[in-house]
């Protein structure tokens, strides 16, 4: 993009000028710091200015111009006489308060622009569209905007959904006491905090959270012990008395002699369970 040379008193502060000159930003320490940024490493980016009769308005960059100014106060240097500027036909609204809202300003600043675009005719869902933030964001932002305590607060990192919270108490002691109290608190606990404050102040008791009961636990019901019967007398027994094998002790102890017995005779299975049948019906 061309860009072109403008001398420093052809150039007229933007617009909204009145409404961010008394932000930290413009003050004298912050542009003397610019000023010193820029000595060292040049104008790296042109100003952006729309033609006015025989000037030109400032539309992006009205900190460097005073950057500028002071360079040229200091230095007595022609150099800085003249800024880089890019000259554009016509910017919308929109596009100025993209501009505007892209720098930090403090939070009284932004909302002071707010403001100005919505007296141009700008609806809240048009301006939190060009600032990439949601409606509520900006809903909230406006409800702090009578509370200056609030305003400083969100600039030093109060969240900014708990000071939205803390703009419903009108009472400025508590409310400035509250903000002391949330100080240094995840956003979940500093709303409890302010809540519960609002219930106290409407004269409501605040129930303190209680454990949930434990359940009970039903009785326990004895279960009937698992049986099982021997595979040779077909008696059934409790599990943990058979043996591995599903064999009851007596059953075993008859095995094994008769086990020896069939060494001792060299005769089969078949042999060997008509022998036991036969033992066991002389014991009964």
């Amino acid at each position: 993009m061309k860009t072109v040379q403008i001398p420093l008193e052809l150039l007229l502060p933007p617009e909204e000028y009145g409404l961010v000159q008394k932000d930290r930003r413009y003050e004298d320490e912050h542009i003397k710091e610019l000023a010193r940024s820029i000595r060292e490493m040049g104008q790296i980016v042109p100003i952006v200015v729309v033609k006015e009769n025989d000037h030109y308005r400032v539309i992006d960059g009205w900190r460097r111009v005073r950057a500028f100014g002071y360079l040229a106060q200091i230095t007595r240097s022609k150099k800085w006489r003249k800024i880089r500027a890019v000259v554009v036909k016509q910017v919308s609204d929109l596009y100025l308060f993209v501009n505007q809202t892209a720098e930090k300003w403090s939070v009284s600043t932004l909302i002071n622009i707010i403001k100005y675009y919505q007296q141009k005719g700008h609806k809240l869902e048009q301006i939190a569209k060009a600032m990439g933030k949601s409606k509520s964001y900006v809903s909230q932002l406006m409800s702090i905007s009578q509370f200056e305590d609030l305003q400083e607060a969100v600039d030093k990192g109060l969240d900014l959904r708990v000071a939205y919270q803390l703009s419903q108490i009108k009472n400025d002691d508590l409310r400035k006491k509250l903000i002391e109290q949330v100080k240094g608190k995840s956003r979940r606990e500093a709303i409890a905090i302010i809540r519960n404050a609002k219930l106290k102040a409407e004269g409501l008791t605040v129930k303190p959270m209680t454990k949930p009961p434990a359940p009970t636990q039903a009785p326990e019901v004895e279960k009937a012990p698992q049986v099982a019967a021997c595979f040779m007398c077909h008696r059934t027994f409790s599990k943990r008395d058979l043996i591995s094998i599903r064999i009851c002790p007596e059953c075993q102890y008859v095995l094994n002699s008769l086990l020896k017995e069939m060494a001792e005779r060299d005769i089969g299975w078949q042999d060997l369970l008509k022998m036991v049948k036969k033992k066991r019906a002389r014991k009964k």
